[in-house]
Order: structure tokens, then sequence, then C-alpha cells
């Protein structure tokens, strides 16, 4: 093996280690992303879920009153691993003739991610120039309605 071989070796893998530092803080903030928002959509799929139980619950058990609706979906949440501690947010109202074809029930979430899954799994960022950055939404809500 000649020299000038040996040195373009070791060139050629100083600037893969290079470009590797480069592209490795963008991957794993990619990554770190993927994950935080992967999250956030389970909790709302688990919200969505919830509510429409307690709907659906509502409209076939004629006789089910608000407590029983709300504790219902308290359950469906926590059979999904999410934790409402208190069930505060859970709205289950009755409105007069807001459903086309006949009487009906709203049932209705509202809460913080942190009141449901705790400390959020990418946090907020501050960036140089534009300030706070949160990459978690404030609240997150989700609503059914059924003919009751």
């Amino acid at each position: 093996m000649t020299q000038g071989t040996l040195y373009s070796k070791r060139r050629a893998r100083g600037a893969s280690a290079i470009e590797f530092a480069f592209i490795l803080p963008i991957m794993v903030a990619l990554l770190w992303g993927i994950v935080s928002f992967g999250s956030i959509f389970l909790v709302q799929l688990a919200l969505s879920g919830a509510v429409s139980d307690g709907a659906r619950a509502a409209a076939s058990l004629p006789q089910a009153d608000e407590d029983e609706i709300r504790q219902l979906v308290l359950d469906t949440l926590k059979a999904s691993g999410i934790s409402h501690p208190t069930g505060d947010g859970i709205d289950v109202s009755f409105p007069a003739g807001n459903c086309p074809g006949g009487p009906c029930i709203r049932v209705r979430i509202e809460a913080t991610y942190a009141e449901l899954r705790g400390t959020p799994v990418l946090p907020a960022i501050t960036l140089p120039f534009i300030g706070p950055m949160s990459w978690m939404p404030e609240t997150l809500v989700a609503e059914a309605s059924a003919l009751r």
C-alpha cells in the first residue's frame, strides 16, 4: 500500500465522522419529535374513544345519569392507560333541540396534557431571536353527540 492511498483513506474516514456529527443532532431531534407527537396523538385518540363510549352508552341506556356517564368516560380512559385524577373537565349535557331527529346528549372532555400524562416527552424550547416555542398543545378536547 502506498503512502498516498493510506492518507486518502484516513481523510475519508475523517470526512465521514464530520458528516455524521452534522447529521446526528438532526436525526435525534426528528426521532424525539416523532415520539412526542405520537404521545399526543395517543392521548387524543384515547379522549375521542372515551367520549364516544360515553355518548354511545347514554344513547343505549336512557336511564343513565350524568355521573354514570362521567364515570364510564373515566373508566374508558383508565383502560387506555390514561389517568384523569378528578374528572373535572368532563361535561355531560342534554342540549335542548341541538340534534336533528330528536333529543340528544353531548359528552365533551377538555384537559391539559399534563393532567392526563404528566411531564411532556418533548419540553418547550427557546430559540434565539424567536423566543419560547412549545411543541405541545395547551389543551386537548374531544366531543361526541348521540341521539337519546
